[in-house]
């Protein structure tokens, strides 16, 4: 719930408590769901999520959450800010190492950004998606090459 909400501080006093950074929904339609994947789903271009996620994610210091973490049915975090048009949380899981070519129902972030800008009701909801599909495929284009870099095969 804290991270629904939104509230780093509370995140954080839980976090300096013992609470485990990674733990998930045992089960339902949500099995796997983290706390990160909770504040990046709700986020919205808030400025508390946004503060919420990047304590989920080690900043304030405390144990990181696993950016790649995959509830049941694929979802990551970084699949969910993409599908929800959330940049500025996009732009904090990129900072963190989100893997972009991750699928969640079959899709890549990329391309549960692209569908949601074609379905976008308004001119503005479909310019923020066209600003992420650009950055997008800019992250794209950079995992691949860290990958070639690294001496692996980029998928």
């Amino acid at each position: 719930w804290a991270a629904r909400k939104g509230s780093a501080q509370l995140i954080q006093f839980l976090l300096e408590e013992g609470a485990d950074v990674n733990a998930s929904c045992a089960r339902g339609g949500n099995r796997g769901t983290t706390a990160l994947m909770e504040a990046t789903a709700w986020a919205k271009d808030s400025h508390p999520h946004i503060a919420a996620i990047k304590s989920l994610l080690g900043d304030d210091g405390n144990q990181s959450a696993d950016v790649n973490a995959q509830r049941g049915d694929g979802a990551t975090a970084f699949c969910l800010a993409a599908w929800h048009g959330n940049i500025p949380a996009v732009e904090v899981l990129l900072d963190h190492r989100a893997d972009p070519t991750i699928k969640f129902r079959g899709k890549t972030a990329l391309q549960l950004a692209r569908k949601a800008m074609r379905a976008a009701a308004t001119r503005e909801e479909t310019r923020t998606y066209e600003v992420l599909v650009a950055k997008l495929v800019e992250a794209g284009q950079d995992w691949r090459i860290q990958k070639v870099l690294r001496g692996t095969r980029a998928d």
